[in-house]
């Protein structure tokens, strides 16, 4: 009996156990359900964190890929973080193992590029040049380009500092207070924009002209090409805010004249006379009752009282037509330029007053010489 007993409670004993054990067996199951489920959801979270650092390093690579191509500008700095400035220096190098010993190295280039469809339209770009030999040059270079056209301007240490301004036909260089200018064509031209009344222009030869002034002057002087309809071609050189001093003329009938607002002063006057430059040669008939017809004078003239001498042009038209022309002269002694009214005076030729006078004196020649032999003639018969 007491066996049977002790068998019973040790039976009630193991049942609590088992009871317990099947306690825990539940907890520990539903600990590996979430354990489970923890597990599920960290391997998700895995794929998307994989998901992203591929897509991280495809951007990594693409940035690298425009870092290489754009060797490092700006432009892909901001591209690749965003940025919009940098601080500090940054450098655009070009590096070489070993200087070349002729021709010519180049810095890196700074460049800002426009792009339509991964097609370049335009970009603006700025670097350093060294002629390694020759002048031995240093410039700083900035280079536009458009679709095929380009041009750029040089920043050089030539002539001590000097800005260049080249192009496909010629240049432009300023520096060293010196200016020039270079054509690859036979005749260089400088022109002002926006007017074509204005050029400088050189021809091809190898001779010089120098426009100087020394600050010294009073006034300013002007010179103007102009022109109309009757004076086809004019240039006129003038004080500023005075008349003009003088001006040169080509004429409707394609002659040209000459006008001095003065005297003029010269070691001498030369005429073409050549004979054979002449056509219709005739000997001045009745030169002495030409002369007769005319006067020499003193006067003074009215536009500035000074005294000269001289002859009256109608008195030379009576006597000898030729010699007679005629010349404007206009208000306030203007050129004309700023449309005065002017008015047509005579003028003498007085070379050809030489010609009447020198036949007057062959003239008088003869007629002493007649004197003389008759004369001569009238002692022999006297003698006799």
């Amino acid at each position: 009996m007491t066996t049977a007993k002790s068998d019973i409670s040790t039976a009630k004993t193991n049942i609590t156990t088992l009871q317990n054990d099947v306690k825990t067996a539940k907890s520990d199951i539903s600990t590996a359900k979430t354990n489970i489920t923890t597990l599920q959801n960290d391997v998700k979270t895995a794929k998307s964190d994989i998901a992203t650092a591929k897509t991280n390093i495809t951007n990594l690579q693409n940035d690298v890929g425009k870092l290489k191509t754009d060797q490092g500008t700006l432009a892909t700095k901001t591209y690749v973080d965003g940025k919009r400035e940098v601080l500090g220096d940054w450098d655009a190098t070009k590096k070489d193992t070993a200087l070349p010993a002729t021709g010519t190295v180049f810095g890196g280039k700074h460049r800002s590029v426009h792009k339509t469809a991964d097609a370049i339209d335009v970009y603006t770009e700025f670097y350093t040049r060294k002629n390694v030999d020759g002048d031995q040059s240093l410039m700083a270079r900035l280079h536009v380009y458009e679709k095929g056209k380009a041009c750029w301007w040089d920043f050089s240490t030539l002539y001590g500092g000097t800005m260049i301004f080249p192009g496909t036909s010629g240049y432009l260089k300023m520096g060293n207070c010196l200016m020039s200018y270079g054509n690859r064509s036979s005749n260089s031209l400088i022109k002002f924009d926006y007017t074509d009344s204005l050029q400088i222009k050189y021809a091809n030869h190898g001779s010089t002209m120098t426009i100087n002034t020394q600050g010294t002057a009073h006034a300013g002087v002007t010179a103007s090409l102009w022109g109309n309809s009757t004076r086809p071609v004019v240039y006129e050189v003038g004080a500023d805010g005075g008349a003009y001093m003088f001006y040169a003329q080509k004429n409707t009938d394609n002659t040209y004249m000459l006008s001095v607002n003065g005297a003029c002063h010269a070691t001498a006057f030369n005429q073409h006379s050549d004979r054979d430059l002449k056509d219709n040669i005739q000997v001045i008939d009745n030169a002495t009752d030409r002369i007769r017809k005319m006067n020499g004078y003193t006067y003074t003239l009215k536009e500035n009282g000074i005294p000269y001498a001289g002859v009256i042009a109608q008195e030379a038209l009576e006597a000898i037509p030729e010699v007679v022309g005629s010349a404007m002269k206009y208000q306030d002694g203007g050129s004309g330029s700023k449309g005065e009214e002017g008015e047509r005076y005579y003028t003498v030729d007085y070379s050809g007053v030489t010609g009447l006078l020198v036949q007057v004196a062959r003239e008088t020649d003869d007629r002493v010489t007649a004197l003389e032999n008759r004369i001569a003639h009238l002692e022999t018969l006297i003698t006799k």
